[in-house]
């Protein structure tokens, strides 16, 4: 009866110490979807009016289904079907629609861009025919080739059909890559095209002769798909592209790497950069909505780029070893944990270099996503395995992934690149988890979307709400709140570390200051409730040896937030 008595009370004080204690995320809601197939979440954005737009591909029949809603999607189970969701705030439903092959055929999403009346466009590449038309109308689509095509389909906000456009006659290794809106409609693709490639989508033509190997082009096209122009750049090696964004000023800003020299300036001047002697070196870009020359400078290679509301440029990457990354007079030199690890670079809004920052562990890290609010702040996702440090500056923020497989991290730094939080999601066994995209609303409600295999784990406070993936690989679509009230009042002075881990016998903590009187709970994965104390000293230990071998989940309260890390027993 006494113990009894006991485990009433610890669920009591935990209930009460959970509700006195901020989370360090709270996940609004998660979504997931999958059939015995690979199924993955691939782009995510907010509407003006306050809605989210989710893409992603499937195979088969998958159902999606949250809040009031949900919907049967049929595929062909063979090749890839792509499908866009549209969901509230608070993640109900609105509807669902799939694109699919007919017969030998598929498609599969690459991005996901929104009109400024709230329209969405999809820029995917497909091969065979396909039904363009998600109604009971049809619009197809024929192959120009037997490999790559690519198209644009535009849906209202209610889901229905507006148009669509097979606009490139590209050859079957050129690859469209990115697409962006601004705020008049009109639509940016970038890519990278070999030999000759009409780029006019309608019944003129216009054709480009690449002058070597694969050039870059930049495509702008009216709202209704019609073409506006096109400008490319090349040498007689192989260029690439990885990434186009829109700043609020009208200007294109767009990296990727190139071969031997080239100028970048697409008018009458001319604006030279020349890589090292049989190698290749990374630019970025910046043209004015008219494709005309604003300036380029030699950079890092990066996957992603964004802009804030000032202009500023930010690019996400990843490295190895150590690298200046202030490729100009200065040095700003940087040093990888181990494998690869992640980079965030800020330029300003004429180029110039200002900070370049590092994250990870002695594993791979693999960012994916980033994205700046309206204030500056920046919000960056990916995966990573093992444990890593997600403090870009001189302070340590740990987190470890489960099994030490690959889970899923959200990172959010301010405009300077400084510290605010970090945290994962994550399940155990052979699970592999990937998010390759990230957006955050108004209200600085964050969504992501990716895939999951095996057991996720989607709110890193509530260790027992798990997923089962359906197949290989589920997608999901999650969205974690970011209030005052919760991680965004997290400072670094109540980070703490817990060592060594694995462990057989004790668990130390530690902190850079004193956690007298903070408490602190032991959960197994299950999410039952095995030890609980106060810590008295800025450097206390736990006897641990009395717990099975296994992955345990320590959560400590300290001053008023919420803070967590994962700790394996031998």
């Amino acid at each position: 009866m006494k113990g009894l008595r006991l485990l009433f009370f610890l669920w009591i004080v935990e209930i009460f110490m959970n509700f006195q204690c901020s989370a360090q995320v709270l996940s609004g809601w998660v979504s997931t979807a999958g059939a015995g197939n690979n199924d993955k979440g691939l782009s995510v954005v907010p509407t003006p009016s306050g809605f989210i737009y989710a893409m992603g591909t499937y195979l088969d029949t998958v159902t999606f289904e949250l809040g009031n809603g949900n919907s049967l999607l049929n595929g062909n189970p063979n090749f890839n079907n792509t499908f866009i969701q549209k969901r509230t705030n608070d993640g109900v439903l609105n509807w669902v629609v799939g694109f699919g092959g007919l017969g030998e055929s598929g498609v599969t999403g690459k991005k996901l861009a929104i009109t400024p009346n709230g329209n969405c466009i999809l820029l995917a590449h497909f091969f065979g025919a396909i039904d363009a038309d998600p109604g009971l109308d049809t619009f197809i689509l024929n192959a120009m080739n037997s490999k790559r095509n690519y198209c644009l389909i535009e849906l209202n906000e209610n889901g229905e059909f507006v148009w669509a456009r097979n606009f490139v006659q590209v050859g079957e290794y050129d690859d469209v890559k990115n697409v962006a809106i601004d705020n008049y409609g009109d639509i940016y693709l970038s890519g990278i095209f070999h030999d000759s490639v009409d780029f006019d989508p309608g019944v003129s033509s216009h054709f480009v002769t690449s002058n070597g190997n694969s050039d870059i082009f930049i495509q702008k096209l009216q709202p209704n798909g019609d073409f506006i122009w096109v400008e490319t750049f090349g040498s007689s090696g192989s260029e690439d592209i990885s990434s186009l964004c829109l700043t609020p000023f009208n200007k294109l800003v767009i990296t990727g790497r190139f071969y031997e020299t080239i100028d970048f300036d697409p008018g009458l001047g001319v604006e030279e950069l020349s890589a090292p002697v049989s190698s290749y070196a990374s630019f970025l870009l910046q043209l004015s909505t008219d494709a005309e020359f604003n300036w380029v400078s030699f950079t890092h290679s990066s996957q992603e780029i964004v802009s804030d509301q000032s202009g500023n440029i930010f690019a996400l990457g990843i490295f190895q070893g150590t690298i200046d990354f202030d490729l100009g007079l200065g040095i700003s030199q940087l040093t990888s944990a181990g494998l690869t690890d992640a980079f965030i670079i800020r330029y300003s809004h004429e180029g110039e270099y200002l900070w370049a920052k590092r994250f990870g562990g002695p594993n791979y890290d693999f960012p994916s996503g980033i994205f700046a609010t309206n204030s500056g702040e920046l919000f960056c996702c990916g995966s990573f395995a093992g444990t890593s440090d997600f403090d870009p500056n001189n302070g340590i923020y740990e987190l470890s992934s489960s099994d030490g497989f690959d889970d899923v991290f959200i990172l959010k730094l301010s405009n300077e690149g400084d510290f605010i939080w970090a945290e994962k999601t994550g399940g155990s066994g052979n699970n592999y988890e990937r998010c390759w995209d990230i957006c955050v609303n108004e209200e600085n409600d964050i969504f992501f979307t990716g895939q999951f295999r095996d057991t996720g784990i989607f709110d890193p406070n509530s260790v027992g709400n798990q997923y089962l993936s359906m197949g290989y690989e589920d997608m999901f679509l999650a969205k974690w709140l970011d209030s005052p009230s919760s991680i965004s009042n997290i400072k670094p002075e109540i980070y703490f570390h817990v060592f060594p881990n694995p462990t057989d016998k004790f668990l130390n903590i530690q902190s850079a200051v004193s956690l007298n009187h903070s408490s602190f709970y032991i959960y197994d994965t299950s999410g039952l409730l095995v030890m609980s104390n106060i810590i008295n000293d800025e450097q206390w230990y736990v006897d641990v040896s009395c717990l099975n071998p296994g992955m345990y989940v320590f959560k400590m309260c300290a001053n008023g937030k919420y803070l967590s890390k994962t700790f394996v027993v031998n």
